[in-house]
């Protein structure tokens, strides 16, 4: 946005998303970066409720089950777009993938650092540094949570190094699963499928480079550029370029060495030197705040019954038989527990 807005002959139109919940909100940071640019900007707030009355929408158009709300706000955000006038847009997709931006790049790098002295205590006290908001959470205790984060020296040779923890956390939810479902899926081993979709040289590339390429070829082509943006966009007649993944960018990236890109904690640390003196300060040194959409807030906040009861009710999870009924249920009630609702 700064380079065009630098050599563009008229007036730049910006687009951005704004949240009614706080924690996912970055209105003030868009205000400071549109104020410093001089750009004509527009911006679309979301409530909890449309994230819930859009959601059935975003799963049509996307034309596959969906773990997260976000792309409800990108399909409002192209509607924004379309209505004035625009059929292309230029977004910042990429940039993390291409520079490192996500947590996954420095706790895998934490993760390795830790493993060279696996009985250290000073270690894996970075883990805190990287994610404090987990490890104040007073229901997890710091043991805890370095035991779950924890790393043998030879786990490192393991090509799902910097995601394993991750999906075999994910495999719990599993547990949600009908009997006759989890019985079909008794005999696949998704790291295997994985395994055999792994590039050529993979296991020679630097630890760095092995989390970019799963990043960029399971998350990011599959979700990202996809869900929660071609289809979307389209869904709005919206067609979206990425600059950040032209191919001459992505090589040139992959040239540089992996602390040009993470400099200690610091992510996307080239592009953010390459940049601070033509942005605020605020803007440059600011830690990445992940993308996210209300979930639990959206569906269960409030009181009254929505299409979400109907289609997780008992008689509605028979018909399906993907998941089970009573463990849905608990997990239900308890997420309304969390929103402050009381259950008789």
């Amino acid at each position: 946005t700064t380079l065009v807005s630098r050599h563009f002959n008229n007036r730049l139109k910006t687009f951005s998303l704004s949240f009614d919940e706080a924690s996912f909100d970055e209105a003030s940071y868009q205000h400071e970066l549109v104020s410093c640019l001089g750009t004509d900007h527009q911006q679309v707030r979301v409530s909890n409720s449309q994230v819930l009355d859009h959601f059935p929408d975003v799963i049509r158009h996307c034309e596959t089950p969906l773990l997260r709300t976000a792309p409800v706000p990108m399909m409002m955000l192209s509607r924004l777009v379309r209505n004035n006038g625009f059929k292309v847009v230029l977004t910042g997709e990429g940039a993390d993938e291409v520079f490192g931006g996500y947590n996954i790049f420095k706790e895998a790098k934490v993760r390795a650092y830790w493993a060279r002295q696996p009985e250290s205590r000073i270690r894996p006290l970075l883990l805190e540094k990287l994610y404090p908001y987990v490890f104040a959470n007073p229901g997890r205790g710091r043991s805890f949570l370095q035991n779950f984060y924890a790393v043998k020296p030879e786990d490192l040779q393991d090509p799902f190094f910097s995601h394993r923890i991750r999906w075999e956390n994910g495999k719990r939810n599993m547990v949600f699963f009908s009997d006759q479902l989890r019985d079909d899926l008794n005999s696949y081993d998704p790291f295997e499928d994985i395994s055999d979709q792994l590039p050529a040289g993979f296991a020679q590339k630097s630890l760095l480079s092995k989390v970019q390429s799963l990043e960029m070829g399971l998350f990011m082509s599959n979700y990202l550029l996809s869900s929660q943006g071609d289809r979307v966009a389209m869904a709005n007649s919206i067609e979206i370029r990425l600059p950040f993944l032209d191919y001459r960018l992505i090589e040139l990236a992959s040239s540089l060495p992996a602390h040009w890109k993470i400099r200690g904690l610091n992510e996307k640390s080239i592009l953010k030197r390459t940049y601070r003196k033509q942005l605020p300060d605020s803007i440059c040194k600011r830690s990445k705040q992940p993308y996210r959409a209300p979930i639990s807030e959206a569906f269960y906040a409030d009181r009254k019954e929505t299409y979400v009861d109907e289609m997780l009710s008992e008689k509605r999870l028979r018909q399906t038989g993907l998941f089970h009924e009573g463990r849905v249920r608990h997990l239900t009630a308890k997420l309304r527990r969390g929103c402050g609702e009381s259950l008789s």
